[in-house]
């Protein structure tokens, strides 16, 4: 499997050539972390895929970490090169909007791959906490520009 790398932020690289590429399992890290940020019908030749980041963190459905883990569990296991998935958890924090994401998989490569993605799904917001991407994916003015 080949994967095109990410920047620190989570962005493709581009410039460097082949050093733009990940391979084997390093490829399989980058393409779990992709899919487990992308919101729900934010790409637009796949509109079924994604996390409903929305819904599940920024809702009070009672039903809301029990469909996250679900959300979470098909993501990972549709992923090319997973073969299982040995271990999971979701937590999120709705006071500080803070996500972490902690699995391990083995894959068609004969090994086990770990993983912790920690951050804020919402990062799109002003200094007040306000969205400034609404659940259509327009883009707000923030209430501090």
């Amino acid at each position: 499997m080949i994967f095109r790398a990410l920047d620190s932020d989570g962005d493709f690289t581009f410039g460097r050539g082949r050093q733009n590429y990940l391979r084997r399992v390093e490829a399989i890290r980058a393409d779990i972390r992709t899919a487990l940020l992308l919101f729900l019908r934010d790409a637009f030749w796949d509109m079924d895929s994604g996390i409903d980041w929305w819904n599940l963190c920024g809702g009070r459905q009672p039903r809301a970490q029990a469909d996250l883990l679900s959300q979470t569990r098909r993501t990972i296991l549709s992923r090319e090169g997973v073969t299982q998935i040995n271990f999971f958890d979701v937590v999120y924090t709705p006071g500080s909007r803070n996500l972490s994401i902690q699995y391990s998989v083995s894959t068609v490569y004969s090994g086990i791959l770990e993983d912790i993605i920690d951050g804020d799904p919402f990062a799109f917001s002003d200094s007040s906490g306000n969205f400034l991407v609404d659940e259509n994916s327009n883009y707000l003015v923030p209430n501090d520009a």
